[in-house]
């Protein structure tokens, strides 16, 4: 695990960006917005995001549906990006 999933000091999780390109869910999201990007085929675009191991893909739709950039929360991936 880097750093950027590390526990906090309150000793949740934090997750906010996709490890494998270090691009933040505000980033994603500061993007979306001003592109009107909708879903994550837009943001793979733009930035490269889950076409490593995949694992931000639950987070970054998450992140356009909900508009939160940090989860202290493990959103586990659909059985087809497991097998990335």
């Amino acid at each position: 695990m880097s750093g950027h999933e590390a526990n906090s000091p309150s000793g949740t999780m934090r997750i906010d960006r996709c490890v494998c390109v270090d691009v933040t869910f505000a980033q994603m999201r500061a993007h979306a917005d001003r592109c009107g990007s909708t879903d994550v085929a837009e943001l793979r675009s733009a930035f490269r995001c889950a076409e490593g191991c995949g694992l931000c893909e639950p987070y970054i739709e998450r992140m356009l549906q909900s508009q939160t950039v940090v989860f202290d929360e493990v959103i586990p991936p659909r059985p087809c990006q497991a097998e990335r």
